[in-house]
This record gives structure tokens, sequence and C-alpha cells, in this order.
């Protein structure tokens, strides 16, 4: 899905969350203030943090106009990054699973 049509459907999303009673966006915003909380921890520890935290900003925008220029600067970022040659992607990629194999080297190796 492009950039685009991804601002389109959260927009839409948005408008129609907004139709809701005011104590469910209440709700959904607190929802989406743990979520980006829980999301900022997972970045220092173990956890999907990368899909928390856009998810947070994403319920927390209905509520927040801070909140809506972050997820949609977020969505700007997805695009470019979507961008990449794929040579760049796969040194991305290759650079992550040898920081990984080092880690788990390390964890067994202390064990």
């Amino acid at each position: 899905m492009n950039e685009e049509k991804a601002k389109q459907r959260l927009e839409r999303t948005r408008q129609k969350l907004q139709r809701q009673p005011e104590p469910f966006q209440y709700l959904l915003a607190l929802l989406g203030i743990v979520l980006v909380l829980g999301g900022i921890v997972m970045l220092i520890t173990p956890g999907p943090a990368f899909l928390v935290i856009p998810l947070g900003l994403g319920l927390l925008s209905l509520k927040s106009e801070r909140a809506k220029r972050a997820a949609d600067k977020l969505l700007d970022g997805m695009g470019s990054a979507s961008r990449l040659p794929r040579r760049t992607k796969l040194t991305i990629a290759m650079v992550g699973l040898l920081v990984l194999g080092g880690g788990l080297w390390l964890y067994l190796a202390v064990r």
C-alpha cells in the first residue's frame, strides 16, 4: 500500500471514530497513550515497539493534533524507507542478523 492510500485510509478511520460518543473517543485516546508508553518501554526491552508506537499514535491522533502530525510524519517516513534500493535493504537486514547472532553468541558464552 503506498503512503497516499495509507494516509487516506487513516483519515477515513479518524473521521469514522470521531462520530462515536465522546467517552469512547477518550477511552481510545487513553489506550493510545498506554500503547505509546508501552512502545517506548519496548525500545529498550524486547518487544514489537515499531508496531505498537504507530498504533498508539494513530489512536491518540483522535484527540490530539500533535499526535496526528506525528502519525502523519511517521507514515511519510515509512514511505521513504520503502523506496530504499534493494541492496541497501539487504545490507540493513544482514547487519541486523549479525547483531542478533552476536547477541545470541554473547548470551550463550556468558551463560
